[in-house]
């Protein structure tokens, strides 16, 4: 309650008085109607936004099998594969973990050879696009730009790569994703996300730094 009444005695009569209390009084004079509603609404929005946003616990990480220092919202697991890349064989190895609805992966092979880097690159961005394409329905044309990633062996075929589509259910699916290289280690940085999340890719790509 905001309003009180105060009774005195003035000349002989009663008189009724009304008594604002001080925490009504500077909201009336502080606050117009019109502000308070903005303030209330916005106080409602970030609450809602609190309880819908997945958490995402970032944690940093020296993945020595790979030779950075990286942050994952999760914690990954191992894996690698053999695969030829360059017209070389090589054994590419993974860190992968999923965390609130997205996917989290790194991968890195090293061709040896720094003459093998640039075409390393360009298939492995082509690689990646082809295989997402072909896994979503309805996928868009990919979208290529410039990269720079802390401390990265400069290369013209270093590219962030965004495509949108729809997974195998269905559902809305985004994958932004960069190729890279440190000295002849080639790498590739991927996010899937059910919507439109350059935040965290960019989280996760800046977080990288050779150990």
């Amino acid at each position: 309650m905001g309003m009180a009444k105060r009774v005195s005695f003035m000349s002989g009569k009663f008189s009724v008085e009304p008594t604002v209390y001080a925490p009504t009084m500077w909201c009336m004079q502080n606050l117009k109607p019109n502000r308070m509603i903005r303030k209330l609404a916005q106080a409602a929005f970030l609450l809602a936004l609190a309880a819908c946003e997945p958490a995402l616990d970032w944690r940093d990480m020296r993945a020595e099998s790979l030779g950075l220092a990286v942050s994952f919202p999760c914690r990954p697991h191992d894996a690698e594969r053999l695969l030829s890349l360059a017209g070389t064989k090589v054994n590419m190895k993974m860190l992968v973990c999923q965390a609130g609805g997205m996917s989290f992966s790194l991968a890195g092979a090293d061709l040896a050879d720094p003459s093998l880097v640039g075409l390393g690159l360009q298939q492995l961005g082509a690689a990646l696009a082809g295989k997402l394409q072909a896994a979503s329905a309805a996928a868009s044309k990919p979208i290529a730009s410039a990269l720079q990633v802390r401390g990265m062996t400069p290369n013209d075929h270093a590219r962030e790569i965004h495509i949108a589509g729809k997974g195998p259910e269905g559902q809305s699916l985004h994958v932004h994703a960069a190729v890279f290289a440190y000295g002849t280690k080639v790498y590739q940085a991927v996010v899937m996300t059910p919507k439109a999340d350059a935040a965290a890719f960019d989280l996760f790509l800046t977080s990288l730094a050779p150990l």
